[in-house]
């Protein structure tokens, strides 16, 4: 048991309303998006799941702009994104390696 203390600012980890808020917040996220996969006759910019996000590109230089994009979005709405959380997955080309001149910013 930890002790006791006062939130200022979030919702507890496992809080009810933390998964309203978040559909809340980035319910118009896709809207403000670019690019995106097509799947058929289905454009998929994002996928949205509790509290994360994938974005979903089919170039380096579309997933840059959905993620400058994705960063005026949540500086518009005062949010924050976890850098240390976040990650690039590249799939196709060199084995699923990225070349030396792709840096994600």
């Amino acid at each position: 048991m930890s002790e006791y203390f006062h939130t200022y600012s979030g919702v507890k980890q496992g809080c009810l309303l933390s998964p309203i808020l978040f559909s809340l917040y980035l319910n118009e996220l896709p809207e403000n998006l670019s690019g995106g996969i097509r799947v058929g006759s289905v454009r998929i910019k994002c996928l949205m799941y509790a509290d994360d996000v994938v974005l979903l590109a089919e170039c380096p230089g579309g997933l840059q702009l959905m993620m400058n994009e994705l960063a005026a979005y949540l500086n518009a709405w005062d949010l924050t994104l976890s850098q240390e959380k976040s990650k690039v997955l590249v799939f196709g080309g060199k084995g699923g390696r990225r070349a030396k001149n792709e840096k994600w910013a």
